[in-house]
């Protein structure tokens, strides 16, 4: 207790001072204390949200980057993490899982990562299952899979976790994993949105009411059911509404309100589209139907996400697209032949790749080989 009172300040009299907190948390977690030890982890991790919270509201009584600069130390943040996991406490799991799929004061290991994964969840933890869940579904360090998905975010929803609850509404919406079932979605998406759940809220129908993005919001609620149904054009459509969402910050962010365990530095957190889930579910889907946009697209995010990155996939959806004239995907595969990324370093392909697509017009093919000339 004296270390969050030291550490969030404000109580008891006592002023904010993250080297106190420390100092407290050290003395509990040597005693065996395991909240105690993800808290003294938590300090020395030096993520974001810690940042945030100690900026939050203009304090400024330590400049956090001095103390981090004294304190931060991955290696034994992971270490106070499996110290705690190994008592068994679950939110200390989940830490040392992302410490494992980050490679954060341990060797990145995916295998390692979900053990603990599955450890936290079947103790019952709801944000373990849900995020299971997640990486279920997208393929985030492990093979998609939407019956084990399902599986997970129905533990977490039946616990009422929110998120999980639209999650799970959404796999009932387009039967993956499940019966397509439209009441079954409709009625999770009702039990988040009594949560206050504002992404629950849209997808039951509520538009937003700046004018832009009612439009937008009106044409994924078009598109939803003919997706669903497989229509190629509507699963493209919902997958650059939830990308271009994503880069705004904007509905897919309405997921993720309130904080969990290091949910800044999540992959499935950040607003960016190359860890976007819901525009990869419709990427893959429209990919797989052939749509050379969409294997595009999800070859960047094999590109690029660091939970789904694999080049050996991405130079799979690239090709594809490049063999239907895709300029972007040729681009790309020019790009890993030339860094040796899931292929042998061959500069010559590299160039092959990138005539093709300057001859389509694509600028940067034709700055690359500029680059390769030189």
């Amino acid at each position: 207790r004296l270390g969050d009172y030291c550490k969030n300040g404000k109580k008891e009299g006592l002023e904010q001072n993250l080297v106190k907190a420390i100092k407290w948390y050290r003395k509990a977690a040597e005693r065996g204390h395991a909240p105690a030890m993800v808290a003294l982890a938590r300090c020395y991790d030096g993520d974001k949200w810690e940042k945030s919270r100690w900026s939050r509201g203009g304090r400024s009584f330590q400049n956090y980057y001095e103390i981090e600069s004294l304190y931060r130390n991955i290696d034994d943040a992971a270490r106070w993490y499996r110290k705690a996991a190994e008592l068994g406490y679950t939110p200390a799991m989940i830490c040392l899982g992302k410490c494992f799929e980050n490679g954060y004061g341990v060797e990145k290991n995916f295998s390692e990562a979900l053990q603990w994964w599955h450890k936290a969840a079947e103790l019952g933890n709801a944000d373990a299952q849900f995020g299971l869940g997640i990486r279920y579904e997208c393929g985030y360090g492990v093979e998609p899979n939407f019956t084990e998905a399902v599986k997970w975010y129905r533990k977490a929803a039946e616990q009422g976790h929110a998120k999980a609850q639209v999650c799970l509404g959404e796999c009932y919406e387009s039967g993956d994993g499940v019966e397509m079932d439209f009441n079954q979605a409709q009625e999770w998406y009702r039990k988040a949105a009594a949560q206050g759940n504002a992404a629950a809220r849209f997808l039951l129908g509520e538009i937003p009411e700046e004018k832009e993005r009612a439009r937008a919001f009106e044409g994924m609620q078009k598109n939803r059911p003919l997706a669903a149904r497989g229509d190629v054009a509507a699963q493209v459509a919902l997958a650059r509404f939830y990308e271009e969402e994503g880069l705004n910050g904007g509905f897919y962010n309405l997921y993720h309100e309130g904080t969990w365990y290091w949910e800044e530095t999540d992959p499935f957190f950040y607003g960016l589209w190359a860890n976007n889930r819901k525009a990869v579910k419709w990427w893959r889907k429209a990919a797989e139907q052939g749509n050379a946009e969409a294997q595009c697209a999800l070859g960047r995010h094999y590109r690029y996400s660091s939970l789904m990155n694999n080049y050996s996939e991405a130079i799979k959806w690239f090709r594809k697209a490049a063999e239907q004239g895709n300029a972007e995907a040729m681009c790309c595969l020019g790009d890993l032949y030339a860094n040796g990324q899931g292929v042998e370093k061959d500069l010559s392909t590299a160039r092959e790749w990138y005539r093709k697509a300057a001859a389509l017009g694509d600028e940067r093919a034709e700055e690359a080989l500029k680059w390769l000339k030189n």
